[in-house]
């Protein structure tokens, strides 16, 4: 994803790494946030008619979305998929 550039100062060199740190959380955040939208719609078509439980909103689904991603190791994971 990144390499240091020896054509680039140094401080161009850290600036690019941060830039792609930045895309890479933006990235991240995106899929998340579609994730937690299929999941509030999910839940709130099924859930609340078999189970009649009350609706959900975005946030609420977001950070359910979080701790399952987080309990299930996602975050180990998603870490792991860099080290290849």
């Amino acid at each position: 994803m990144f390499s240091w550039n020896d054509e680039l100062s140094w401080w161009a060199n850290i600036l690019v790494g941060l830039l792609c740190i930045v895309i890479a959380m933006g990235i991240v955040f995106g899929v998340m946030c579609l994730n937690s939208w299929l999941f509030m719609l999910l839940w709130n078509a099924v859930i609340t008619a078999v189970f009649e439980l009350s609706i959900i909103s975005f946030w609420q689904a977001f950070g359910l979305y979080a701790i399952v991603w987080l309990l299930t190791g996602g975050f180990l994971k998603f870490i792991k998929g860099f080290e290849k």
